[in-house]
């Protein structure tokens, strides 16, 4: 249903041992216009890719054709493997937390972000 989900995490593929960057730049697209139909005004998602694939998971033209905002994007590694991890939020919500301290490239401090607000379900 349209707008009904909150919150999604997904680890997509990396492009390495299940489909291709080639596949990637086809599906994330996709999986980004579901997003956009399926999250609700206050929804977030995290999505972690290889830092190959994450550039279409950031490319301005599929965010917007989404209806999706990049509130960071952080690079990490994951089983030893460069990734990037996104957060996204439907256009004009409020991440919620403050992801001020986040440097790139540190070892998941995305895991202790700070609420700046109460979340709660938006109405």
């Amino acid at each position: 249903r349209s707008g009904s989900v909150d919150a999604v995490a997904s680890d997509l593929p990396f492009g390495k041992q299940f489909l291709s960057v080639e596949a990637n730049s086809k599906l994330f697209p996709r999986l980004l216009r579901e997003l956009g139909r399926v999250l609700s005004p206050c929804g977030r998602a995290v999505l972690l890719t290889s830092e190959e694939s994450a550039a279409v998971l950031i490319e301005p033209s599929a965010l917007e054709a989404a209806g999706l905002s990049l509130h960071m994007a952080l690079r990490t590694r994951h089983c030893n493997l460069k990734c990037v991890a996104v957060l996204l939020t439907p256009c004009g919500a409020s991440v919620g937390f403050d992801v001020s301290g986040v440097e790139d490239g540190a070892s998941g401090p995305w895991l202790s972000w700070k609420h700046d607000k109460p979340l709660v379900a938006c109405t």
